[in-house]
């Protein structure tokens, strides 16, 4: 489901989803530093007895592996702690699992065109300079830029 909302609302074609058994969240992290544009977790990735992995270790690993793209955190928890928590790891985002789709997308556009223009020397002036309904009309776009998106959940 989460892999048709996101083909659909994100106009993208290349999403791959990980997280059938914890051998994935290896490859998760591997794909994701190789080839993604953005990566999107949960945070408790449950796989029966003692085989559990937080989202945020694995948010940690991406930051500590230089990847470059929006790290974006999908849980049914977000209290204030938790928030806080995704952020303290590295996530520049972090979405509700009650969100709807469409409007999880339409922000995870608009924040991922802000850390594009962050993380561009040439473009820091640039984006602070477009107004925020001018950075929501870029948004409303498809992803082309952000090619991969990489989504890791159980």
């Amino acid at each position: 489901l989460l892999f048709h909302n996101l083909t659909t609302w994100a106009a993208t074609s290349n999403v791959r989803t990980y997280g059938q058994n914890e051998g994935e969240a290896v490859r998760f992290i591997e794909d994701t530093v190789n080839d993604a544009d953005i990566a999107i977790l949960d945070q408790h990735l449950e796989y029966g007895g003692e085989a559990n992995i937080l989202g945020t270790d694995l948010v940690a690993e991406l930051v500590a592996r230089r990847f470059e793209g929006l790290i974006c955190m999908r849980s049914a928890n977000v209290a204030d702690e938790d928030v806080r928590a995704y952020k303290t790891a590295g996530a520049h985002c972090v979405f509700g699992k009650d969100i709807l789709m469409k409007d999880m997308v339409r922000q995870m556009k608009q924040d991922y065109l802000q850390r594009s223009f962050m993380t561009t020397p040439a473009s820091v002036h640039l984006a602070d300079s477009l107004s925020s309904e001018a950075l929501q009309y870029v948004a409303s776009s498809s992803l082309d830029t952000a090619d991969n998106i990489a989504v890791l959940e159980c």
